[in-house]
């Protein structure tokens, strides 16, 4: 059942004329979020009350570095789209990774011990 509505919603999303409208409001969510680990303290809210024009009583400092994170998660997105690496993005969608796998596509993780 799930896989067919997420099914759907990607033939939907098709029609759009900006399927990224979608997408746009959980990288700025993952951005913030990832942000928080070094130190910003900037929200989701106040995000996109900046990006609306609104003045925010924050710096604008950790604005610009939620911003920088929302630009690298939709570089990374657009990357894995590239045919250059169509054969990682293979890899990693295709099928679920395992400890024996995994080793091979990453060999810097795969050196740490594991517990």
């Amino acid at each position: 059942m799930q896989t067919g509505l997420l099914g759907r919603l990607a033939g939907e999303g098709g029609l759009l004329p900006n399927p990224q409208i979608l997408i746009l409001p959980f990288v700025q969510r993952e951005a913030v979020l990832s942000s928080k680990m070094g130190g910003t303290q900037a929200t989701l809210g106040e995000l996109l009350a900046a990006e609306a024009g609104a003045i925010v009583d924050r710096s604008p400092e950790d604005l610009r570095e939620v911003d920088n994170s929302v630009v690298a998660l939709e570089h990374g997105t657009s990357r894995l789209k590239n045919q250059e690496n169509a054969f990682l993005e293979d890899r990693l969608l295709s099928r679920p990774l395992n400890r024996g796998n995994d080793r091979e596509l990453f060999p810097v993780a795969s050196a740490v011990p594991r517990a």
